[in-house]
């Protein structure tokens, strides 16, 4: 944490975790305390996504408990796409549209752990990006051995007004290449930073952001 605070302070950089569940019951036992040492090293800002209907509530005492450091998302997490997808979504919806949100997120397609729901999730991985035009918000997508489904609907939704971030990069030289023509930007997290096609990635690509989450 040290290295942040020295850049924060040396620099003016404002220094920005681009994706956190903070209100993620594994830190229920301490999480005043680590965002405050995160603000007191220079890590001042927080983007929070959602998941699902059920994180909502303890987004907004987030952001009420931490107005100045906590910016929200709004989405509908790829493997929480159930039975209930179409309840889900309006949830979604109705929120958008009573308030300010920072990005849709976070979205897209997931099927390591699930492929039973792939029409649900490519439903609503194209319904979220028809809202973020609509909002002109960001997206930040959610992406895990499903590249060539992210990119066939990233390929008929593309518009000017469609930009955002592939969260947690894990794809190949070409697969970058393709992602950023669709004005996505690369979340480059510290384990996948390991692998060797991810680093031919960071020294060959310009437009990536270092991530810490994994989620």
């Amino acid at each position: 944490i040290l290295p942040f605070k020295f850049l924060a302070l040396k620099s003016n950089l404002i220094i920005t975790d681009t994706h956190t569940h903070l209100y993620s019951e594994e830190f229920d036992q301490d999480r005043n305390e680590m965002i405050q040492r995160s603000i007191d090293a220079g890590v001042t800002r927080f983007f929070i996504p959602a998941i699902d209907s059920s994180c909502t509530e303890a987004m907004y005492d987030l952001e009420k408990n931490y107005p100045d450091h906590v910016f929200l998302m709004m989405g509908l997490h790829p493997t929480y796409v159930k039975d209930n997808y179409l309840e889900e979504l309006e949830h979604v919806e109705n929120e958008l549209a009573k308030r300010k949100f920072y990005a849709i997120g976070e979205i897209g397609i997931d099927l390591y752990w699930d492929k039973t729901h792939l029409p649900q999730q490519q439903i609503a991985f194209r319904t979220q990006i028809q809202w973020a035009k609509k909002y002109k918000l960001p997206i930040v997508i959610h992406c895990r051995e499903a590249f060539d489904e992210i990119f066939e609907i990233l390929e008929e939704e593309k518009s000017p007004e469609l930009f955002g971030i592939f969260h947690c990069f894990s794809g190949t030289y070409e697969q970058a290449l393709r992602a950023i023509s669709y004005n996505m930007k690369l979340g480059i997290g510290g384990v996948n930073s390991f692998a060797k096609h991810i680093l031919f990635v960071i020294f060959n690509v310009t437009l990536f952001i270092m991530e810490c989450s994994k989620c």
